[in-house]
């Protein structure tokens, strides 16, 4: 496998851009397991290297997807669905819907924090990037959100599968759905807070109930290590018996805990490090040559070499996960795999991070520019100019927009955002005076 940084750089447009025609389709499973996983490895790649290719061409394949959406089941509300896991009867599902919001919330949250091409013309919608973006949160807002409102259990503070709703395959009454799939709803639940304003408090609330739900259900020993969790949980009598996650459907499950994190969501920093943990020294096994992960979070069953997308997101939280990912693919012998973009950013020989600037915050709620080079950043906040006493200390975001809690009102306080990236390097943005001066465009 190739290390140089250069080679990863040049090679990353060639390899995303493969013949992906198929992954633009209104069958939500492959929306779900195919069509989010590049989405998100295009935003990664900008995240890397801010070229606007990597946000023009995936911009024109959320496009053709929303207009794909339609009212299949009569429920008023436009979205996708399968036939794949009901017999072939067409039927809609959260976890799919909810992988690709995620995925297309993320991508608008970087168009928005690249003002510079707001006002250019995508070519496939022949709209500006501004008008693109404004039609997707609407869809999204109004049809694809709302669509599994009657799913929603606030008690329990998850999405659940009733009889006769399509989110999970049988079920002849009323059950909470496996972790993954409604943590996949969390996660844009997050992104669409951040685009929709009049939606913000409802979304967060939803999202913080199913984060806090799924940190329930966690086991950690005394030493504050995660032993294992669950696939599905059992909420109440007569719901599921449970059994062990696995090492690919726990891929939703911690990236909605970095997503939190991100945002002062319920989990901490140690929380992902904890995952991070599990990855590098309980799950990995085999050798050097042939590294393998267990099948199962708690380091049993059969062995698998899938470490792949977004296990790469715990690099910045554990020691080793991208050498692991980089001896992977050597031994997949996969050069041409969506894990391009992630080898990329967080490639530990990448160079300096470069300048950014801070767009502004609106409330609690911060957007700055992409610095080049960088796969990681810090917000702080203080009450004085020279952040010698921090308010807010996040380290180890992999946004470019969070949300910051607990930030005292009627006071004067400052803001500014440090880049980093894996080689140890990084750069330090301007300061801003916290305020509401930022709208989205």
């Amino acid at each position: 496998m190739n290390e140089n940084y250069a080679f990863w750089k040049s090679n990353t447009h060639q390899f995303l851009t493969a013949d992906y025609s198929n992954l633009v389709t209104a069958d939500s499973s492959t929306l779900a397991w195919g069509t989010s996983y590049l989405l998100d490895s295009y935003c990664r790649a900008y995240n890397a290297t801010g070229e606007e290719i990597y946000l023009s061409i995936p911009a024109g394949y959320i496009y053709q997807i929303f207009r794909l959406a339609a009212d299949n089941d009569g429920d008023g509300y436009k979205c996708w669905g399968t036939g794949a896991y009901s017999k072939g009867k067409y039927d809609e599902f959260c976890v799919h819907v909810g992988c690709l919001l995620s995925t297309s919330g993320e991508l608008i949250n970087l168009i928005y924090s690249a003002p510079s091409i707001l006002d250019k013309i995508e070519p496939v919608s022949n709209m500006t990037y501004r008008e693109l973006c404004k039609y997707i949160i609407k869809e999204a807002t109004e049809n694809m959100i709302p669509a599994f409102d009657c799913d929603w259990n606030d008690l329990f503070g998850i999405y659940m599968n009733r009889p006769g709703s399509g989110n999970y395959d049988g079920a002849t009454k009323e059950i909470s759905l496996p972790n993954n799939q409604y943590l996949e709803m969390a996660s844009a639940l997050i992104q669409f807070a951040k685009l929709s304003p009049e939606h913000t408090k409802e979304y967060l609330y939803r999202a913080k109930a199913m984060l806090n739900a799924f940190r329930g259900k966690l086991n950690y020993d005394s030493d504050g290590n995660i032993t294992a969790w669950n696939y599905k949980d059992e909420f109440f009598e007569g719901d599921w018996e449970s059994h062990l996650e696995d090492y690919s459907h726990g891929m939703s499950d911690f990236r909605a805990a970095i997503m939190g994190y991100n945002n002062g969501l319920i989990f901490s920093s140690d929380d992902i490090s904890a995952f991070a943990k599990r990855y590098e020294t309980v799950m990995l096994c085999g050798t050097d040559d042939e590294p393998l992960l267990t099948q199962v979070v708690d380091g049993t069953g059969t062995k698998t070499n899938q470490l792949v997308l977004y296990i790469y997101d715990l690099t910045p939280f554990g020691t080793n996960i991208w050498n692991i990912g980089m001896k992977t693919a050597a031994y997949r012998k996969q050069f041409t795999t969506r894990d391009s973009a992630r080898i990329l950013i967080y490639h530990d020989k990448a160079p300096k991070p470069c300048e950014f600037a801070l767009i502004g915050n609106n409330g609690n709620l911060f957007r700055w520019e992409v610095s080049v080079y960088s796969c990681k950043y810090t917000l702080q906040i203080s009450d004085n100019e020279d952040f010698s006493n921090l308010i807010v200390n996040r380290d180890n975001i992999l946004a470019t927009s969070v949300f910051a809690e607990g930030i005292p009102e009627g006071k004067t306080l400052y803001w500014r955002v440090i880049a980093a990236n894996q080689s140890g390097q990084s750069c330090v943005s301007d300061v801003l005076s916290v305020s509401s001066n930022f709208q989205l465009p």
